[in-house]
Parts: C-alpha cells; structure tokens; sequence
C-alpha cells in the first residue's frame, strides 16, 4: 500500500475508500470487484493497483487514517487516565458506527483491530519505554481484543448500557478491579 504523501495519490487513495464503502452499503465486500471500484471513483485500476494491492488495503488506509486524526486525543487521554482513552476511542467509534457496521457486516472488523493492536504497542512502548516486555504481543492482544470485542458487542446488542457506563466497565475490567 502506498504510504508516501504525493497530494494526488492521497487525493486518489481517499477517493478509492469513499468509493468501497459508499458500495459497501449496497452489497457485501465479497460481491464488490476492483473494477466496481475504479468505476465508482472514476479512477483507473492502474491507479487503483499502484496505491493498493487489495480491496482490504483500502479498508486498511481508510483506518489508519482515521486513527491518525485521533491520536493526539488518545496521547493526552492516556496519559491522564484509562477511561480517558477508552472514552475517546468509544467515541471515534459512535462518529462512526456507520462505517464499523460495515466492517462487523462484512467480517472484517479484524483490520480495525490490528491496526489498534500497533495503537496500544505505542502507548505500551511510549509508557515503558521500547522495551515493552518479553510477552508484550501477548498483552497487546489481550487489551485490544477485550476492548474491542466488548465495544462490538455492545455496538451490536444496540447499546444496552449507556456510554460512560460501558466504559467504567472496560476500565474496570483493564485494572482488574472487577467483580465476577
């Protein structure tokens, strides 16, 4: 996937995520081609395949992206407390329920998390510096997995508890001062 910031290949890469999630909403990811694709952006396959290698890259970028733009609140949320953090990725994750559906629909709401999972290595390894630990992969797994699983389920069953709720109770459950 392209990652440099070349204005028009940035401009084509975010044309190219509009497009496959706009037909998201019509049919499954299986169904849509990169030609469905190209046609929808009004760009080239040629295009499309020197910034991407395949439709999840652009699910991949879209992601990325978007975890960019809210990670300077995630720094500071951090470092004040837990439940900041939590808070602040719960909320980027209601902005944009829309699109998380999609991704749950479609079973690929795996690429959210593995690029989460690199978020939370960088606060482990800005915390602790870069040696985060010897089991380090094993911790990041867990965290994001139990965070995220938690938000979908609580995204899917159409938000039976509310909001700050949700997210005492995933902070207690990361501080392991829950009672089972």
């Amino acid at each position: 996937m392209y990652e440099g910031n070349n204005p028009t290949a940035v401009k084509s890469q975010k044309n190219f995520a509009y497009s496959l999630f706009k037909l998201m909403e019509e049919k499954p990811l299986n169904k849509i081609t990169v030609k469905n694709i190209c046609e929808e952006s009004n760009l080239s396959r040629q295009t499309f395949y020197q910034l991407f290698t395949t439709k999840e890259d652009v699910i991949r970028y879209y992601i990325r992206e978007s975890l960019r733009k809210v990670q300077i609140d995630i720094d500071e949320s951090f470092e004040k407390n837990i439940k900041g953090m939590i808070k602040v990725y719960l909320r980027f994750l209601i902005d944009n329920e829309d699109i998380f559906k999609l991704l749950m629909d479609n079973k690929v709401a795996y690429l959210f998390i593995e690029e989460f999972a690199i978020r939370i290595k960088e606060i482990g390894n800005k915390i602790n510096g870069d040696n985060f630990g010897e089991y380090s992969e094993y911790i990041v797994a867990f965290v994001t997995g139990g965070i995220f699983s938690t938000i979908f389920y609580w995204l899917k069953s159409n938000k039976e508890i509310g909001e700050e709720k949700l997210i005492e109770l995933i902070a207690k459950m990361l501080t392991l001062q829950i009672e089972i």
